[in-house]
């Protein structure tokens, strides 16, 4: 996809306005309304060398989509990382409908610990309100600076991508495209973000495929659909990162 036809995706929406409207507003009355996973938002699980983890986000961070925490993105990890042999503390911040202007004042100054890796998980909503691209950008790069100032020494942060709104079969036509064309001009500033930051990675979203992975509103992922993720943050955004070492211990 080119720079120009990316440039061109919020004006295309607006332009479309009085057809995609209606179709957004139909939408928004027949899609499932799914609360927030129950559990806890912080913990400490397993045992050895001692590592901090922060989900922050909108609905996928909080677990929209399946019933528990444990099921969620950030419990998936936690698992995984307790599995490596370490001491997980581990927070969640987020809710549903939050853009990144709502993480940047109500979540952002909520995250104050030290923290080893920090998952980021926004853009849905702000490709629902068809957020302009360098708002979008700069509101980002204000959360990323802040996060970056709670990191440990040779912490991370994995920076989501943008979910690829254009696969989401609850989405009816021309509605989806226009969203999902939106969708990659925000993701392409995420990208860039990401290359001029030392200390963030860009994860690319995979589209969302046939089967189990989403929740039965076909719009947020299932316990599959989050585990999916987390495994793609865990091996892939933190493939070249420096774990702790279990054996270093002890």
């Amino acid at each position: 996809m080119d720079a120009l036809t990316l440039r061109a995706s919020r004006p295309l929406a607006i332009a479309l306005s009085p057809l995609i409207v209606p179709q957004g507003r139909q939408v928004d009355r027949d899609l499932p309304k799914l609360p927030e996973a129950t559990g806890p938002r912080s913990g400490v699980s397993g045992d050895g060398p001692p590592l901090s983890l922060l989900v922050i986000g909108e609905s996928t961070a909080a677990g929209v989509g399946v019933v528990n925490l444990g099921d969620s993105v950030a419990g998936h990890m936690v698992g995984m990382m307790a599995a490596r042999g370490l001491r997980v503390s581990w927070g969640v911040l987020g809710a549903t409908g939050n853009t990144a202007a709502k993480t940047l004042l109500r979540w952002v100054p909520r995250a104050t610990d030290r923290y080893d890796v920090v998952v980021v998980m926004l853009g849905v909503n702000d490709v629902l309100a068809v957020t302009p691209a360098g708002q979008w950008r700069a509101t980002v790069l204000r959360i990323l600076t802040a996060l970056a100032g709670r990191l440990t020494d040779g912490g991370r942060i994995v920076l989501t991508g943008v979910p690829r709104v254009e696969t989401f079969p609850s989405l009816p036509q021309p509605l989806r495209s226009v969203l999902g064309l939106h969708a990659r001009a925000l993701d392409r500033q995420l990208v860039e973000l990401a290359r001029r930051m030392d200390r963030v990675r860009h994860l690319p979203t995979a589209p969302v495929r046939a089967g189990d992975f989403l929740s039965n509103d076909r719009f947020h992922p299932s316990a599959s659909g989050y585990h999916e993720w987390a495994r793609s943050v865990v091996e892939d955004a933190l493939a070249d990162w420096s774990w702790p070492n279990p054996e270093s211990t002890g």
